[in-house]
């Protein structure tokens, strides 16, 4: 009697299990089916709230004018706007971001970002870090698209203007196959310690190119996961004066390098 009624509450246990089980993934196959049948809508509130928590932990906050959701997953911010509380001013806005997430995975809680679109970027440097005093651009005219293939990420479109250089940008790389010592997990620096760590490498850079005029860089970078790696550059200066020592003008550099090779410069 004790064997027939374990056995009794076993399959009592199991039938309720498989009920629930059937009730989840019908109930995951509806909320699918429904949200691939929805039109552009509203980003959820939940949603929203989520992403405001996620930036308060990195000591940033997001503004923006309206953020939407399309079926496919993609994310589209109009006007967004970062500002960076620790450092007391904004640091980064753009006229539109667009992100696509995988729909599957955003179901069983797995965030995967599969593209990402800027138009219109700007970075800003905070007047806490930079030289003037004053808070000023330092990146603008930021116009970027990238997917994330299996081997890394294709830069499908990359163009901004630094100072007075202005770089084009196209390829495939993925950042966890580069030929670089990693950084050992206790060294890691929070957001705004690699913030202002960026600005500051950057104005350096600013400095070092301020005399040189007309700049333009075009790069094309071969680095997916697994393939030998390459760089070709072509730069191009209308003019460039050093300490009032030298003078040139119509420079044209190209600059080819290959990982573990040599590289080549004309």
């Amino acid at each position: 009697m004790a064997w027939h009624g374990s056995c009794l509450v076993c399959k009592a246990a199991f039938d309720f299990v498989y009920t629930i089980s059937v009730a989840l993934l019908a109930g995951l196959v509806c909320v699918f089916a429904y949200i691939v049948t929805l039109d552009e809508s509203s980003m959820p509130d939940f949603l929203i709230r989520m992403l405001e928590r996620k930036l308060q932990t990195e000591g940033v906050s997001l503004s923006m004018s309206g953020i939407r959701l399309q079926p496919s997953g993609r994310i589209t911010i109009d006007d967004p706007v970062i500002y960076s509380d620790t450092l007391q001013s904004e640091i980064a806005r753009a006229d539109l971001i667009s992100i696509k997430l995988n729909p599957a995975l955003l179901l069983f809680g797995q965030i995967r970002m599969s593209e990402l679109d800027v138009l219109n970027g700007s970075l800003t440097a905070p007047a806490l870090i930079s030289p003037s005093g004053l808070s000023e651009p330092l990146v603008d005219q930021i116009d970027v698209r990238v997917e994330n293939q299996l081997k890394g990420w294709e830069i499908k479109r990359s163009k901004f203007r630094f100072a007075k250089t202005r770089v084009i940008a196209r390829g495939i790389i993925d950042f966890e196959d580069l030929p670089f010592e990693q950084m050992p997990k206790e060294s890691h620096l929070s957001f705004n310690e690699t913030l202002t760590a960026f600005y500051k490498n950057a104005q350096k850079v600013k400095i070092a190119l301020a005399p040189i005029n007309g700049l333009e860089a075009r790069i094309q970078i071969h680095a997916p996961k697994g393939d030998p790696k390459s760089l070709h550059a072509q730069l191009s200066i209308e003019k460039a004066h050093w300490k009032n020592q030298a003078n040139a003008e119509n420079i044209s550099i190209v600059f080819d390098a290959w990982h573990g090779q040599y590289t080549r410069l004309e």
